[in-house]
């Protein structure tokens, strides 16, 4: 009853169904084999598609057909599911659309799982030739039961015999069989997840190599197992900052030892502030950002308060210890919260500084008596940047045309009625902070 159904659909297309439901069958049971990649399930699905309704194949082929003739007519619909059709073939047998390196965010590392049949040695050298947005790879090294966790959920084995190779090795002429363990980082092999009675260097094997055994416990075993019997089905690359470099030697000769040096990324760490000075300011001041785990790559402080963030524009320098920026325009009143990012997009913890509103201040005029249109330099300070609450007011008549400065603003006298003796105005500077004192200005006819 089921066939009929299918065949009263899908019409001769339902053969593709079986092979549509076993590959959708291995991609969510997450077993690593090739019918389950997500390429092939997404070219089969849409090779499927575009076969039926370019073959009119039972009732949904000929109802998808008649919908898409009636748009672009029959020619139409025939070459765009031709198209989709060599492109569901290409998808169908190409890999692009496998997952890429996937981010933990405990530790900013991304990860990736490559299936293929291969030895330590092979793996360990095509990780360190890896490369991911510009971060260097290495065979995943595993600190703790949250990584542990994060990369079982990756390898999406639970009870499934899967092997793995991950990156610890033990050195030449170590205790059998827990003797020397290492990463090949240099980190400390300090956390461990060993099946039960693993290590045991079984049948004295010179089993000296990390895996995954059954996809979620470790197991020691011969570095080149896989030329023994085909059992190591993938290994787990691990990326890291750009700028950590990692030289790692591994032999197995028992004349010689690891040798491992191990430069931290920055990348890898959360920046800390650790105090501001001086701890309140204004517009242009200079404040000074003390902490650790900055980078000496320049990043990014924001002032925020309220939801409202301001970047600082002016970084006066950058260490990794240090930061000394000038106080950004468009702050808002009051205590606000100092944050760093650095050129990694890692955050740091959020310090309170109070900004004092910079209220504008008149000085002086470059001259006091002038005809409309005449230039006048108006001196002072606060006048921050230009923004939409920037302006110039002569009386009640608002200047058009002016150059704007923070200690000083060009304007030319405005047009506005005047008097045979002229006019005496106050000139009066506004800004989103507040509006400054005045100072007298007499305008005189034009001639």
């Amino acid at each position: 009853r089921l066939n009929d159904i299918l065949i009263r659909l899908f019409g001769f297309s339902a053969i593709f169904l079986t092979f549509l439901f076993l590959s959708f069958a291995f991609l969510i049971s997450r077993m690593k084999f090739i019918l389950g990649a997500p390429n092939v399930l997404v070219g089969s699905l849409l090779f499927f598609v575009s076969v039926a309704t370019l073959g009119r194949a039972g009732l949904v082929g000929i109802t998808a057909w008649e919908g898409m003739s009636a748009l672009v007519t029959g020619v139409g619909a025939g070459i765009i599911l031709v198209g989709t059709t060599i492109v569901g073939l290409v998808i169908l047998f190409n890999t692009s659309l496998e997952a890429t390196p996937v981010r933990w965010d405990v530790n900013g590392h991304y990860y990736d799982v490559i299936d293929v049949s291969i030895n330590w040695d092979d793996a360990n050298t095509a990780a360190e030739s890896s490369t991911f947005l510009g971060m260097k790879g290495h065979l995943a090294t595993i600190t703790s039961a949250d990584e542990n966790q994060f990369i079982i959920n990756m390898l999406g084995a639970t009870d499934t015999f899967h092997r793995s190779w991950i990156g610890g090795f033990q050195a030449s002429g170590s205790s059998e069989p827990n003797g020397g363990w290492s990463w090949v980082t240099g980190e400390p092999f300090i956390y461990s997840n060993w099946d039960t009675n693993e290590p045991n260097n079984y049948g004295g094997g010179n089993e000296n190599a990390l895996e995954f055994v059954w996809g979620t416990t470790w197991n020691d075993n011969n570095k080149n197992w896989n030329e023994q019997e085909n059992f190591i089905y993938s290994y787990v690359v691990e990326y890291e900052g750009s700028t950590s470099t990692t030289t790692t030697t591994i032999t197995t000769t028992t004349t010689t030892t690891s040798t491992t040096t191990t430069t931290i990324s920055c990348a890898n760490k959360s920046p800390e502030i650790a105090g501001v000075s001086p701890t309140k300011g204004t517009y242009g001041d200079e404040v000074t950002i003390s902490g650790t785990d900055f980078c000496d790559e320049e990043g990014v402080v924001v002032f925020k308060r309220l939801g409202k963030e301001i970047e600082a524009i002016d970084i006066s320098s950058w260490k990794d210890d240090e930061i000394v920026v000038l106080m950004p325009w468009g702050c808002k009143a009051g205590i606000n919260k100092i944050k760093v990012a650095t050129a990694y997009e890692n955050e740091s913890n959020q310090i309170p500084f109070k900004f004092l509103k910079p209220i504008p201040h008149l000085t002086g005029l470059s001259i006091q008596t002038g005809a409309i249109g005449s230039e006048v330099v108006i001196s002072g300070d606060g006048f921050g940047e230009e923004d939409y609450g920037s302006v110039i007011m002569f009386g009640d008549t608002e200047v058009d045309f002016y150059e704007w400065g923070t200690d000083s603003i060009t304007v030319d006298v405005p047009d506005m009625f005047v008097g045979k003796k002229g006019r005496t105005v106050s000139v009066r500077v506004m800004t989103r902070y507040g509006t400054s004192n005045s100072k007298k200005f007499k305008v005189l006819r034009g001639q």
